[in-house]
């Protein structure tokens, strides 16, 4: 792994109109036939996400994890690097336990993991 990246974009009542734009633009991208899908998650009840990569599965350039949460916006983490391997995208995936990634997120950036608590 070479390097990370990651967005997150917090859904706006002021602006819904151009938050639904950003979304639309990301699936969009995300579609597109380079990226092979390696598996789709739920959590938090609320939120859905997918994994996909770049490259072959024996050699990954990029991997990929969206999560979206309807009511409070979305994230992409991007994995950049050379021959990343494939069990290690699969892994995020499964470990993602509910309890431990709300308290990193309300350890690391604050507020956001109290989104999580929200109805």
């Amino acid at each position: 792994m070479n390097k990370l990246n990651l967005l997150v974009h917090r859904k706006d009542t002021i602006n819904a109109a151009g938050y639904l734009n950003e979304v639309a633009q990301l699936k969009d991208i995300l579609a597109a036939s380079r990226y092979q899908h390696l598996m789709d998650f739920k959590t938090f009840d609320t939120a859905q996400g997918n994994l996909l990569f770049e490259g072959e599965l024996d050699q990954i350039d990029e991997g990929i994890i969206f999560i979206e949460v309807e009511q409070f916006g979305f994230g992409v983490l991007r994995v950049l690097g050379t021959q990343i391997n494939p069990g290690v995208l699969l892994g995020l995936g499964k470990k993602m336990n509910e309890e431990q990634l709300k308290n990193n997120l309300e350890g690391t950036i604050g507020s956001l993991g109290a989104f999580l608590d929200r109805p």
